[in-house]
């Protein structure tokens, strides 16, 4: 038995499972923990998925938008659960990936989505409805590129940065970790860490803290 545990109870974790369900998954549960609850209380509920189905294949995936919350749970989930489970790779039938690409354990692909050759995705990344991601791109672990995002030819996005919705980016670009991109901006120069930038084309807006809220 395949068994699909999808962490989060939102919006995102819904268009997880909607995707999710053009898989053969025999099982999909979805899982609610929260940074506001114990250690323990989470552990109890993840363990007691683990314990009903001992016998089942059990893939976990975040569907969680929010960067910083992603990256906090799968690192309370590696350091805490024993190797009894797999990250999953959640890819859209109805989106164009190369063969010559890479998509990182714990990711999630909409549809519309386009990637092209030699692009690396990291780990627990979003990749959004009709995004397209030119070739040789290295997107970092826990980046979420928002639907509508064009980037040009070898671009580099670092860890936990969010790019908004129908965001454009020049090529040979590269945008630091915990950056926050504003909707409809184009980014023709590089971004420092923890920027806040937007408009067309882009101004330095401020600074930001890894967990400050953008959603």
């Amino acid at each position: 038995m395949k068994l699909l545990v999808i962490i989060g109870n939102g919006g995102h974790a819904s268009v997880v499972k909607d995707i999710a369900e053009e898989n053969d998954y025999d099982k999909i549960l979805q899982l609610n923990l929260s940074l506001n609850k114990t250690k323990k209380e989470n552990l109890l509920k993840i363990k007691k998925i683990l314990n009903n189905h001992s016998s089942s294949k059990i893939y976990f995936i975040i569907g969680i938008g929010f960067n910083y919350k992603r990256k906090i749970l799968s690192k309370f989930i590696n350091d805490n659960i024993e190797n009894v489970f797999q990250w999953e790779t959640i890819i859209s039938k109805n989106s164009i990936i190369s063969k010559r690409s890479k998509i990182g354990k714990g990711s999630v692909i909409m549809p519309g989505v386009v990637i092209n050759k030699g692009s690396l995705i990291g780990k627990h990344c979003i990749i959004n409805t009709s995004s397209s991601i030119d070739h040789d791109n290295k997107i970092s672990n826990f980046v979420s590129i928002a639907p509508g995002v064009n980037t040009s030819g070898k671009v580099n996005i670092g860890e936990a940065s969010h790019i908004g919705i129908n965001a454009s980016i020049k090529q040979n670009i590269s945008i630091g970790k915990n950056v926050l991109v504003g909707a409809s901006t184009y980014i023709n120069k590089n971004c420092k860490n923890n920027s806040i930038v937007y408009g067309n084309p882009m101004k330095f807006i401020g600074l930001r803290d890894i967990s400050d809220n953008y959603l």
